[in-house]
């Protein structure tokens, strides 16, 4: 069985790595909102001017891009919450 020190250390590598993957997550859901305010602006200028196709084509990449990336985020984030609650009651 680990030490009490060790748990220690690797609870602390636990919480920054939830800190980094929460700042990761805030950072994808800014992209992919974006995304989709590109798919709008294409949406409107493709009547108009017949520009919007571009913005609309990578918005709307983009947004499933960054979708994709912050579900698996939050797939990451749920299972170290686990682990930390886990070490939290091995260490009691």
């Amino acid at each position: 069985m680990n030490s009490l020190a060790q748990m220690k250390v690797q609870l602390i590598e636990l919480e920054n790595r939830k800190k980094k993957l929460e700042t990761e997550i805030q950072n994808s859901t800014k992209r992919y909102k974006m995304g989709l305010w590109a798919v709008f602006i294409g949406i409107f200028l493709t009547p108009l001017y017949g520009l919007g196709f571009l913005p609309l084509l990578a918005g709307g990449f983009a947004a499933l891009l960054y979708n994709g990336r912050r579900a698996r985020f939050k797939d990451e984030l749920q299972n170290l919450d686990a682990e930390i609650h886990k070490l939290n009651i091995s260490m009691v």
